[in-house]
């Protein structure tokens, strides 16, 4: 059977790592995903820019123009609903965050009085586990997520080809 001592330090383990995997998302997560979406986006277009200019010399040009021309510097307003859609998830997961943080360290700290063990050795035990947990973390996401490649040229090209065809 678990002791007092041990569902706080639980409680406080479970706290402690949801708190940094929710910090890590909006932080180096979410940076981290985007640059991946950046690469793997220019990987795609790469691909299908050079099968347009071996293929189709004259479209490609006719489609570099083209979207020069276009206002693609600015934010659209879908950008900006997108941004205030993430701005107000990123506000509610920390108002969670900090209520849930709140109301566990209030626990912990009631069993730890009423059942009379120290908090010392659970908080240390913890900060070096989320220590080790956040530095596997973050180099795993750097050095393999960061470079996992999901985009499939093929697919796209298929997928356009469909999207081109159902337009007739």
């Amino acid at each position: 059977m678990l002791s007092p001592e041990n569902i706080a330090n639980i409680i406080l383990h479970i706290v402690i790592a949801a708190s940094f995997i929710i910090i890590f998302f909006f932080t180096y997560g979410s940076y981290l995903e985007g640059q991946v979406v950046r690469e793997q986006m220019n990987f795609i277009v790469d691909d299908l820019a050079g099968d347009l200019k071996n293929f189709l010399p004259d479209v490609s040009n006719a489609l570099k123009a083209n979207i020069s021309a276009s206002n693609t510097t600015g934010p659209t307003e879908q950008d900006e609903i997108v941004a205030a859609k993430n701005k107000k998830l990123k506000m509610w997961a920390f108002i969670i965050l900090a209520i849930g943080v709140v109301v566990c360290l209030a626990v912990v700290s009631g069993m730890a009085i009423y059942f009379k063990f120290p908090l010392k050795h659970i908080a240390i035990s913890n900060t070096i586990s989320i220590i080790a947990v956040g530095l596997t973390y973050l180099l795993f996401s750097k050095y393999y997520i960061a470079q996992y490649m999901t985009a499939d040229p093929n697919f796209v090209k298929r997928k356009a080809l469909e999207g081109i065809g159902a337009r007739k």
